[in-house]
């Protein structure tokens, strides 16, 4: 897929997920017309209101882009006190949102882990505990960003995926 096309289904999908689009295929237009575009909230994740968890997108191959998976229970509720308590449970939800899409781990090709901090040592245990994750397979693309704080309060870790799978 071309740049042009990798950017033009970019903003489609942004501009799908700004709308709120319910679950199920989403009709595009142009060029695009054979691209299927779906959002998913699943069940085993905590309810959101001001996002999708989960979206795919078909056109050859399916991408499935996973909204950032933290240490919450599915009451909503911050599980741990730190940075390598809370990572487990993140990295947990994320299975259960690649799941959701029928993808695994095998399938992530990158990540972006936020993370409450602003040295490189805070990321430490991350970067350990996603070497395990991904035991025996080549490590995901990533970019770890030290943020002052994220949307809940005592939440402290953050873990975004892009999985590839074929159509």
């Amino acid at each position: 897929m071309s740049l042009i096309a990798r950017t033009t289904l970019t903003a489609a999908v942004l501009a799908l997920a700004a709308a709120r689009v319910p679950a199920g295929p989403v009709p595009l237009d142009g060029p695009l017309a054979k691209t299927e575009v779906r959002f998913l909230n699943p069940p085993t994740l905590a309810p959101i209101d001001f996002a999708s968890h989960v979206a795919t997108v078909t056109h050859g191959r399916r991408l499935v882009h996973i909204a950032g998976q933290t240490s919450v229970n599915t009451e909503f509720r911050v599980v741990g006190e730190d940075i390598a308590t809370q990572t487990p449970l993140a990295l947990k939800n994320l299975d259960l949102a690649l799941a959701a899409a029928n993808a695994g781990r095998a399938d992530v090709v990158q990540v972006m882990v936020l993370f409450v901090g602003t040295q490189p040592s805070d990321a430490a245990p991350l970067r350990a505990q996603l070497r395990e994750y991904f035991k025996g397979r080549p490590l995901p693309a990533a970019t770890y960003v030290g943020v002052p704080r994220l949307v809940a309060d005592g939440m402290l870790v953050e873990i975004e995926a892009l999985a590839v799978l074929p159509e």
